[in-house]
This record gives C-alpha cells, sequence and structure tokens, in this order.
C-alpha cells in the first residue's frame, strides 16, 4: 500500500481521489488546506494547514495538490519546501490550473507530474506503480517528469458511472453534495469550455443516479443532526432568538496554531460541556423531529444544478417524498427556470438559488459571455422565484471589454429591479478563456499576469471607458 497526503485550496475534488484510494487499499490522510499556511480561505471541510511535524510524523510516498490559478504559485513554493524535508516523496499536481495550463505546471521543479482532468483513476494507477516501485510514465490524464524527459498521456474518458466514487466523508462536516459533474454552459469568462475541447470527448455534463444523491442526502442528514444543539433547533422552528449568545473569537486566525487549538478544543468541552438545557432537550427534539426537520439548509454545489431540467424534476419529487422538511441552496441559470422547475424547487425546499446574471447589458451577456440568457428570461426567472418566495442571489460582474457607463448603470438597475441580493464582482480574466486570450492579444495584459499566488483584477479599458470604470469602482 502507498500513503498519500492531499492538500487543496478550496476543491474538494481530492476527498472522491480519496475515496477510491482507500477502497482499493491505500492510506490517505485528510484533506489539508496547505503547509504551514493557507492556500486559500479558512473553510470546511478542510483541516488546518500541515505542520512540518506531522509531515515528519505521516512521511507520505506521495503528496496530491489541487491548485487553482490564484494558489498555484504559492502552493508551488509550499512543494519546494516539502521536498527540502522529504526529497523522495512524490509530488503531483491537479485541479484548474495543471489541467488548462499544463506547459506551464510540468516545467515547475518540485513537481513530478501534474494530472489533466479527471483525477481518481490517475491517482490509483500512480499509487499502484510507486508501489511497484515503477515510474508512473503511461498512466492516462498524466504528464509526467522522468529522467529529464516529460511524458505527456493522453486522457481517458469521462468517468460515466458517478455513483462508482462517492465523496469521502469519514470524519469531515461539510454540508455539500455534488449531483453531478460538467457544466452544460459555455461561458467565455469560466474555463470549462476550454476542458471540454481539450478533453477526451464524450459526454462531459453528467448526473448521478438519484438513489445515490438521496442517500448522501441521508448521511449529511444524519451528520447536521448530530452536531445540532436542541436548544438551537427549537430557537429556529420557534423563530425566537438565540437563548445564550455566543461566544466570539477575534483571532485573525483562530486555528493558525492546529496542536494548541486540538488542546485548547478538548478542555473547552471539557469545562464547558453541553448545557443541562440541551441534555433534557435532546431526546425530545429528535424524536418529535423524526429525524426530519434540518437545522441548516444543505447546499447543491454544483454549477448548474437545473442543467438537466427532466432528471430535476425527477429527483425534485423523490426529494420532497423521502425528506419533506429539508431546505437547501442551489446554483442555476436564469433560462433554466420556468413555471413548472419554480414550483418544485419550491416543494422540494429550495430556500435560495445563486443565478449567474453578469450584466444589464444582453449585448454584452450574449455576444460577448455567450450566456445565452435573454432580458426577458431573467425577469420571468426572478419574478417566478419571488413568488414562490425564494430567495434570489444574484451573481454581476462589471468591468467587461467594451462596457460602457450607461451598460454598468443598467446592471445596477437590473438587480434592483429583479430583487435579488446582489453579489457583485469586478471581471478578473482568468487563464484557460477566451477572455483571458482576448485581453492577452489586445495587449491589455500580459500573458503570465497571474503569477504571484492571487486573483487581480484588470480594467480591460482604455482611454475613457477606463476612467468610466475606475468611477464605477469607487
Amino acid at each position: 500500500m502507498v500513503s498519500v497526503l492531499l492538500i487543496s485550496s478550496a476543491s474538494v475534488g481530492p476527498l472522491f481521489i480519496s475515496a477510491l484510494l482507500k477502497k482499493e487499499g491505500h492510506i490517505v490522510r485528510r484533506l489539508y488546506q496547505g503547509y504551514k499556511e493557507y492556500l486559500g480561505e479558512p473553510s470546511a471541510p478542510f483541516l488546518p494547514p500541515l505542520t512540518e511535524e506531522e509531515l515528519r510524523e505521516f512521511r507520505p510516498d506521495v503528496i496530491g495538490f489541487s491548485a487553482d490559478t490564484s494558489c498555484f504559485d504559492r502552493a508551488v513554493e509550499m512543494a519546494s519546501e516539502i521536498k527540502t524535508i522529504l526529497p523522495s516523496v512524490y509530488i503531483v499536481f491537479g485541479g484548474p490550473h495543471p489541467t488548462v495550463c499544463p506547459d506551464e505546471a510540468i516545467g515547475k521543479a518540485p513537481i513530478d507530474a501534474i494530472c489533466v482532468g479527471e483525477g481518481e483513476y490517475a491517482m490509483l494507477e500512480l499509487c499502484n506503480e510507486i508501489q511497484v516501485q515503477k515510474a508512473p510514465i503511461t498512466v492516462k490524464n498524466l504528464w509526467v517528469q522522468h529522467n529529464g524527459e516529460i511524458y505527456k498521456n493522453p486522457q481517458r474518458p469521462y468517468l460515466q458511472d458517478l455513483d462508482s466514487i462517492p465523496m469521502d466523508r469519514e470524519n469531515i462536516w461539510y454540508t455539500g453534495i455534488y449531483t453531478g459533474r460538467g457544466c452544460v454552459g459555455r461561458c467565455t469568462f469560466c474555463n470549462v469550455p476550454t476542458i471540454r475541447k481539450c478533453g477526451p470527448g464524450g459526454k462531459y455534463f453528467r448526473k448521478r443516479s438519484f438513489e445515490s444523491v438521496l442517500d448522501e442526502v441521508q448521511i449529511v442528514y444524519d451528520s447536521i443532526l448530530k452536531r445540532s444543539s436542541p436548544a438551537l433547533i427549537i430557537d429556529k422552528l420557534l423563530g425566537r432568538k438565540k437563548w445564550v449568545e455566543p461566544l466570539r473569537s477575534k483571532d485573525g486566525t483562530f486555528l493558525g496554531d492546529r496542536k494548541w487549538f486540538l488542546e485548547f478544543a478538548k478542555r473547552l468541552r471539557k469545562r464547558f460541556p453541553m448545557s443541562i438545557v440541551d441534555k433534557l432537550l435532546a431526546p425530545i427534539v429528535y424524536k418529535l423531529l423524526g429525524r426530519k426537520k434540518w437545522v441548516e439548509p444543505l447546499r447543491f454545489k454544483d454549477d448548474t444544478f437545473l442543467g438537466d431540467r427532466k432528471w430535476f424534476l425527477e429527483f425534485a419529487k423523490r426529494l420532497r417524498k423521502r425528506f419533506p422538511n429539508l431546505t437547501y441552496l442551489c446554483q442555476a441559470t436564469a433560462n433554466e427556470i420556468d413555471e413548472e422547475v419554480a414550483d418544485w424547487l419550491k416543494k422540494s425546499g429550495c430556500v435560495q438559488v445563486l443565478l449567474g446574471l453578469e450584466t444589464g447589458s444582453a449585448k454584452l451577456r450574449n455576444d460577448l459571455l455567450r450566456k445565452n440568457v435573454t432580458d426577458k428570461q431573467i425577469s420571468t426567472a426572478c419574478r417566478l422565484l419571488r413568488e414562490q418566495g425564494i430567495q434570489i442571489l444574484g451573481s454581476w460582474m462589471y468591468g467587461l471589454p467594451g462596457e460602457t457607463f450607461l451598460d454598468m448603470l443598467r446592471t445596477f438597475i437590473m438587480s434592483v429591479k429583479e430583487g435579488d441580493s446582489s453579489n457583485l464582482s469586478f471581471l478578473t480574466p482568468l487563464p484557460g478563456t477566451e477572455l483571458f486570450d482576448m485581453a492577452v492579444a489586445e495587449g491589455i495584459i500580459d500573458a503570465n499576469y497571474h503569477h504571484g499566488g492571487v486573483y487581480r483584477s484588470v480594467v480591460l479599458h482604455k482611454g475613457e471607458a477606463r476612467l468610466q470604470v475606475l468611477m464605477v469602482s469607487l
């Protein structure tokens, strides 16, 4: 067997790899969010950054990094530092950035291999090869550095049986669920079209079976109940304020010292255990709820939860039947929502939809961004969701190439008109997207502008238009 350690900035993709590796007998440590410091914002279900002490103690054979553009350079620095401690460890990089920029990624010194595309079976074959002391130079989906040569292997077909590899949920707290993989969109600000174009062909947008998703919902449901205070449940059900105001840790990074935190948490629990109120209410509340009432919404994390209309309508009926009191959040585009879909979103427990609305200019939205969504479709979708009492979280952007001051005003006006809770962001062109290539071709940005470990917003305008964008930013 091979011992594997996984590090990621924000993606939970490595948890699917973890499930397969464990199933086949390899040893996998839980998902860390960096080495010595965070790669991304601290969040579930990640462990705090791996410490040098833990690295030396575990001494993994393989370390897998999942990196997007924002953290790629920093992840490379971490990998280099790890190599000085464990020179023989095999380091693999996967995720969005190595997939869309493989030539750049494979050229980094500490990286032994990169995974282009889906990584479950590539990582399994890699571990099997290392177990018998063979270089994984023929493993599909991998680009491998070996003895001064780079081996660029083709991609294997997209995994179609998504039920065969569940997420590894052992000892984690995470309420997100993926009902499928891929996306039906062709947005020019997203790298999905490039990933699909450079992929192995075949069906890219895939859905899991209904029962597989529902069974995972049950797992998440049970974990939420176990972690929930009965007093808090009753507060939520009755609409009352919290009985006891929570204490707030004001440290910039409360988990910065992992060893300290773990010991402190044990002492905190021992000195301030579950309240007597909770102890008395627990059996009563759980019995009355019949394991059906949710404490917080579940999150369906698919880029487009409604991408397959037929699948959604059948799933919604089954979800409502099995979990009649469930609530959840999801993401969608406006052209996927009609009266029947909105009705079943409500019936199945949806309380919020994140809509990728992008801009108030129909020309920019469709000709430049290729959203294929009309103003009328946005208006209709928002009206139907409002009528069902479903909150709308609108995702908007500004600073688009060719965008005028009037276009930006249209965005703000449409957001107010449609009654959404706005999430307004400045456009960030990412490598592997058409907008990035456009900005490079026009000399607005350098092809290597993303280096440095952070996303940087760029004004894709010149002259007076540039000044207008900067004024709106202020």
